[in-house]
Parts: C-alpha cells; structure tokens; sequence
C-alpha cells in the first residue's frame, strides 16, 4: 500500500487517474451505497493510522513527501475522540485529568 500511496507514486497523474478508476469499478461491483472512495481517502487513513499509532507528526510527514508538517496535519481527520485520548496520557496534578471526561464534573472546582 505504501509503494502505491507514495509521493513519488501518486505525482503522476496517470498513477491517480488509474486509482480512482479501480476505485470506482470495485465500488461499483460491490453496489456500495457510501460516499466515493479516491486515493486521498487512503492517504489520510494513512496518516491517521500512523498518528494513532504514536508516530510524531515530523515522521509523517516525512512518509507523505510533505515539505511542511502544517501540510500533514491537515491530513489528520482523527476527530474529538483522539484528542479525549490523547489529553488522558498525561493528566495533570489536581485533578485536570477530568477535563477530557465531560461526565467528570468540574476540574477548577475539584
């Protein structure tokens, strides 16, 4: 996947042309009823996957051939659920840990 998905791979616009066509046609075969499916859907799984599992944002973009990390992060679709999680890894003294858990009551008051 990441020899198809790789900038050197996917700056050809035959390469993405072709893609999104085998896209298409599996999609089509499969009667799917979901949004269309390109190869920058999979790259921004890519990156989210990579994200989730605790690369640093620098590695990343190294992987995705950006020049600038503010690129990659624009690829991160991840959402609340991972800032909850990712808030959760180092709570702070005093009871902000509660913050990423709304349920939790007040942290100033705490």
């Amino acid at each position: 996947m990441i020899a198809i998905l790789s900038p050197q791979t996917v700056n050809s616009p035959w390469v993405r042309k072709e893609i999104n066509y085998a896209l298409k046609v599996a999609m089509r075969r499969a009667k799917a009823k979901v949004k269309p499916l390109t190869w920058h859907d999979f790259r921004r799984s890519f990156t989210g996957n990579l994200l989730d599992s605790g690369q640093d944002l620098v590695t990343v973009q190294k992987l995705m051939g950006h020049a600038s990390p503010v690129t990659t992060s624009n690829y991160d679709r991840r959402g609340e659920e991972a800032k909850r999680r990712a808030a959760c890894i180092y709570p702070i003294p005093g009871g902000a840990s509660s913050w990423a858990d709304p349920g939790a009551g007040d942290p100033v008051g705490a």
